[in-house]
């Protein structure tokens, strides 16, 4: 007796835009239903590097090794993601993408799928090898790739081409907002976060002196940086941060679900050397009342005038 189930994987690449794509999934044709399915998008040729042998747990161990390092585009992965499910609860896309699985029509497929790429990315080049098959339900969980989900990406220099020499590189510490903040695991590059600096350190000291970031009370204040590198995984979740173009931070945060503060319009102009209200009336100089024709006014003199008049006419 033949299966009822199809596992379906394609990756999609459009040179040009820099986009590609790696999708699985799981469709019941009994059932006439996709099971399970997943689908990431990344600027990174790496990710489509699967071949024949991944099995549905292989491509699956694969998005979220990406989705940990942070190197996939979220907002288009989530698009995408809506995208798929909205055509997999029309029942017309279903018949069309399951007639094309049994007479295994690779090419109308590769168009039917096409469809939501170029609804989500926009009408690339997209370039689509699909590859399906019938499976047993016995081969869902099997794997034939070992995908090391904890592996630490290798560290690089920083100081090479992301950092100019003789930066200052300090450690610091986000400003946290368990409410309305972002959660650490989804900072992205280009984020502006709240950060703030400990004087624990040489480095750190100097930062705080260069940029006079501590009030006469000793509270260091908080300044907005912005992300130019974030590495991900299940242990931690190491970030590097510009402060200025000679300033730069970097911190690895282990509680990946700690929610950071972004930055609204805050600027290190507007952070830096805060005058509060005392400092203010405390340097502003005491108001002069000098009582000449000027201050009285026309009114006033208008008013003298009168009772002057009142007077001489009451003694003439």
């Amino acid at each position: 007796m033949s299966s009822d189930l199809y596992f379906i994987k394609f990756v999609a690449r459009d040179s040009i835009q820099r986009t590609f794509v790696v999708f699985a999934a799981v469709a019941n044709k009994q059932k006439n239903n996709i099971e399970r399915f997943e689908t990431l998008v990344s600027h990174s040729p790496e990710l489509i590097n699967i071949n024949s042998d991944y099995t549905y747990k292989d491509v699956v161990n694969r998005i979220q090794k990406f989705m940990f390092e942070g190197n996939h585009v979220q907002s288009a992965t989530l698009t995408l993601v809506n995208s798929f499910k909205n055509s997999f609860s029309s029942e017309s896309y279903l018949v069309e993408m399951l007639y094309y699985l049994e007479y295994e029509n690779s090419e109308k497929l590769n168009e039917l799928l096409k469809q939501n790429l170029s609804k989500v990315l926009g009408k690339g080049d997209y370039l689509i090898n699909t590859i399906f098959h019938s499976i047993e339900r016995e081969e869902l969980d099997g794997t034939a790739v070992k995908e090391d989900l904890t592996e630490k990406p290798k560290e690089k220099e920083y100081e090479d081409g992301l950092i100019p020499p003789g930066s200052l590189i300090s450690k610091f510490t986000y400003v946290l907002s368990p409410v309305t903040g972002t959660r650490v695991d989804e900072l992205r590059i280009g984020d502006r976060i709240m950060v703030k600096f400990a004087t624990d350190d040489e480095i750190s000291n100097n930062v705080i002196n260069l940029l006079s970031l501590k009030d006469e009370a000793g509270i260091i204040r908080p300044v907005p940086a912005t992300i130019i590198d974030i590495k991900k995984n299940p242990k931690e979740v190491d970030t590097i941060v510009k402060i200025t173009d000679g300033i730069f931070g970097r911190y690895k945060e282990a509680e990946t679900t700690v929610k950071v503060k972004l930055a609204g319009f805050e600027t290190l102009a507007t952070t830096i050397k805060k005058k509060n209200d005392s400092e203010i009336l405390e340097n502003k100089p005491p108001r002069q009342f000098n009582f000449n024709l000027n201050t009285i006014g026309v009114a006033s003199l208008i008013g003298l005038l009168i009772v002057a008049w009142i007077v001489a006419y009451v003694f003439l």
